[in-house]
């Protein structure tokens, strides 16, 4: 499921966790915990910390196996945690890509608590 990408850096992977599955022999949605966000000593939750771009992490990933719809054998990698190694402070400047600076364009000066409907 993990494509292979490559760009100026080199190579790289996208890598996520959803935060539902439907469970096939039932039919139930299942809920995933979020990721663990970690300080560099492996054991603090970095909670409400945004990692920006050019930051250091370790990341501890599951391999899963499972059959594509074609009955093919098939690996994916999801994410577990992130050890941030060293910090480089998100700036959404730098960091959003260009549809999500878009999206947050103004609401940093946006009057809080009021509803213009």
């Amino acid at each position: 499921m993990n494509q292979v990408k490559k760009d100026d850096d080199g190579y790289f992977i996208n890598i996520s966790r959803p935060t539902e599955f439907i469970q096939k022999t039932t039919g139930k949605h299942v809920s995933i915990p979020a990721p663990l966000l970690l300080d560099k000593d492996g054991k603090t939750p970095m909670s409400g910390t945004a990692v920006g771009k050019g930051s250091d992490v370790t990341v501890k990933v599951e391999i899963r196996q499972y059959k594509t719809p074609q009955k093919r054998d098939a690996v994916a990698v999801r994410l577990e945690s992130v050890r941030v190694d060293n910090l480089i402070p998100f700036e959404p400047a730098r960091d959003f890509p260009p549809v999500q600076a878009k999206q947050a364009e103004g609401m940093d000066t946006a009057p809080k608590g009021e509803h213009p409907f």
